[in-house]
């Protein structure tokens, strides 16, 4: 799977939301050829580790990257979005941020492609969409406060899931 997990950081450095995808492997038995095939199914948790350290870890480290990309290039203060994604040996962060300071993170298998089209949708039809045109849900979050509007979850699942990355 070459999706791993989305995260939503309001202005205020809260994860309003986090989304991580896990494969598990089901045996099931082959009668052709008398051995098991795995076959995956893709779980995983909501809004589960929104105040874990992996939270606070991976602000830290697009906030901090964020800062070295604008020092290193003075010129182009004016631009909110210098910091696009950053590589590891294990991931791929692609990294959006919006004029209101909401940051969207996809870790993704770090051979992927640029996904910054991916958040922009997310951000436009579903974010937009379904909690900011939403009267009765917050827009600015209180700390332990989190994305709990189900047509949100399902839309995103729906889209990441569509992809073609996501079960490569």
């Amino acid at each position: 799977m070459a999706v791993y997990s989305f995260w939503i950081f309001d202005r205020h450095c809260n994860c309003i939301y986090s989304r991580e995808w896990v494969a598990i492997t089901q045996d099931k038995p082959d009668h052709q050829q008398e051995q098991t095939q795995k076959n995956i199914t893709n779980t995983g948790t909501i809004n589960a580790r929104n105040q874990d350290h992996v939270a606070k870890l991976l602000f830290g480290a697009i906030f901090s990257l964020k800062q070295i990309s604008s020092k290193l290039n003075p010129q182009e203060e004016t631009t909110a979005n210098n910091l696009k994604s950053f590589s590891t040996l294990k991931y791929r962060c692609h990294f959006f941020e919006t004029g209101t300071g909401l940051k969207f993170c996809l870790l993704t298998d770090p051979k992927t492609e640029n996904m910054q089209f991916v958040l922009k949708e997310i951000y436009a039809k579903l974010y937009y969409e379904k909690i900011v045109k939403n009267v009765l849900s917050p827009v600015d979050f209180k700390e332990n406060e989190y994305i709990d509007n189900e047509v949100f979850i399902t839309g995103v699942d729906n889209y990441i899931s569509s992809l073609a990355v996501f079960n490569n």
